[in-house]
């Protein structure tokens, strides 16, 4: 599938805006989540970026494109990582839930379950 390349742009900005919120919420920057660290805080926090980035209304993004944006790790890990960040939010988890929030609270965003 060939991405537009007003979409492409669409991606890019987004991304970045919620690696802002990490960074500002929790300190961790957006080379830390890109990093191959599987420190919780880290892994979880990368978990949350993918589903939120994965979920969003604004522009479809696929698995892949995830991947590529966090240093070319495969689908089916942005697949598991969704997985992870989704039960977590719906079981009100405390390690992921507040980071959830401020990020669709800041980015405005609106969600759909694909």
């Amino acid at each position: 599938m060939k991405i537009e390349p007003n979409q492409h742009f669409k991606i890019q900005i987004l991304s970045q805006k919620i690696f802002d919120c990490i960074k500002e919420f929790n300190n961790i920057s957006s080379e830390e989540i890109i990093k191959k660290n599987r420190k919780l805080e880290i892994s979880i926090t990368r978990a949350c970026y993918c589903y939120v980035l994965y979920n969003q209304n604004s522009c479809k993004v696929t698995y892949k494109e995830i991947g590529d944006i966090l240093g070319f790790r495969d689908h089916t890990t942005i697949i598991n990582a969704t997985k992870t960040a989704k039960n977590l939010i719906d079981t009100k988890e405390p390690i992921i839930t507040p980071l959830f929030n401020i990020i669709t609270e800041k980015l405005n965003l609106t969600y759909w379950e694909k």
